[in-house]
């Protein structure tokens, strides 16, 4: 089974890509998250249940705040995860 992370803090964005996928891949586990807390939660259970994700669909602007972390960022320390199957 595929599993897929979207993070996205726009609510209304991140409905319509988590049904998009679902839609067209309704066996999919789709984890679905509007904060860089909520991704990293959602990578630390997979890492912790040994159950990688295999897609992620990261939005580049998390927050419109100064500073805030990105999916840059966010996809910077998923790579650096020491348990990760990407490093």
């Amino acid at each position: 089974m595929q599993k897929i992370l979207i993070v996205e803090d726009d609510p209304i964005q991140l409905e319509m890509l988590y049904e998009t996928v679902h839609s067209r891949y309704p066996a999919w586990e789709i984890k679905k998250g509007s904060s860089l807390e909520a991704a990293q939660a959602f990578l630390q259970e997979s890492v912790t249940a040994n159950e990688y994700f295999t897609l992620f669909l990261l939005d580049i602007q998390l927050s419109k705040e100064p500073g805030d972390r990105n999916g840059f960022q966010l996809a910077q320390s998923l790579i650096q995860m020491e348990k990760h199957p990407l490093v």
